[in-house]
């Protein structure tokens, strides 16, 4: 996984709280920075409840908070120059009104803070991505229906909800393909010799019942690692492949084969 899309979500969630407009409201993650999420997302939970319920959670102020979801991605044009992933951040904006307003709440009409969810994602750069316009549901604001407040345990008669969808754009590295053995092949009639030779730091495979993808992986399923010349005693399709084991930046290479009659 490319590092950029592991964080891009919290990434986002830093950039809106690091913005003075959201000071006093809850701001956070579906999955926090911390791996031990299960006590983490409980106790968010109950805050989000807390605050959508009336009460104060630290220094956040009741009534209002944010939810930044885990990223989405599609690829919706062509990837040229690419590759790239197509990255959508959803933000959730959930208000309570009763309790938005009051003067102890936060203050802030949801439409507001979408507006600055968007605000705030055009003028923020994050590691590793570019920020552009990706599909048409990037960079909108639409309302959260009821059904899904519901499923999040909310009141829909309660909570007034919207959801913020910024996007960026996360080039991947590239990858190269090993290149494929050579084969050389030596006799008039059977039993045939053949020789396998793989690219400096590669390893070849090969299989020989026609089925088998020739890799480390089918070893002892059909597929063997190339040692040395072998013998090909009847009839049969040999398939072979090359891989560069433990470097995880280059690809197997392209599966060739040979048919013997």
């Amino acid at each position: 996984m490319s590092d950029a899309l592991r964080a891009i979500d919290l990434d986002v969630c830093d950039a809106l709280r690091a913005d003075d407009f959201f000071a006093g409201v809850f701001i956070t993650t579906v999955r926090p920075r911390q791996q031990t999420v299960g006590g983490v997302m409980q106790s968010q939970s109950e805050q989000l409840l807390a605050l959508l319920g009336g009460s104060q959670v630290g220094t956040a102020k009741p009534g209002a908070a944010l939810i930044v979801d885990m990223p989405h991605v599609n690829v919706e044009k062509p990837n040229i120059p690419g590759p790239s992933l197509d990255v959508v951040i959803p933000v959730y904006i959930l208000t309570a009104p009763l309790y938005n307003f009051d003067n102890a709440g936060a203050g802030l009409a949801p439409e507001l803070l979408g507006q600055r969810v968007l605000q705030n994602h055009a003028t923020v750069g994050y590691a590793g991505t570019t920020s552009a316009a990706v599909g048409p549901a990037s960079n909108a604001l639409d309302r959260i229906p009821n059904a899904l407040l519901k499923e999040l345990g909310l009141d829909e008669r309660m909570v007034v909800g919207y959801t913020a969808r910024v996007s960026v754009i996360i080039p991947l590295p590239s990858l190269t393909r090993c290149t494929a053995p050579a084969i050389t092949v030596t006799g008039i009639t059977y039993p045939y010799t053949v020789t396998l030779t793989p690219a400096t730091g590669a390893t070849a495979f090969y299989s020989l019942d026609g089925l088998t993808y020739p890799g480390r992986s089918n070893i002892g399923q059909g597929a063997m690692q190339y040692a040395a010349p072998f013998v090909v005693a009847a009839p049969c399709l040999l398939r072979y492949a090359a891989k560069i084991i433990g470097d995880p930046t280059t690809l197997p290479s392209d599966v060739f084969a040979k048919r013997f009659k």
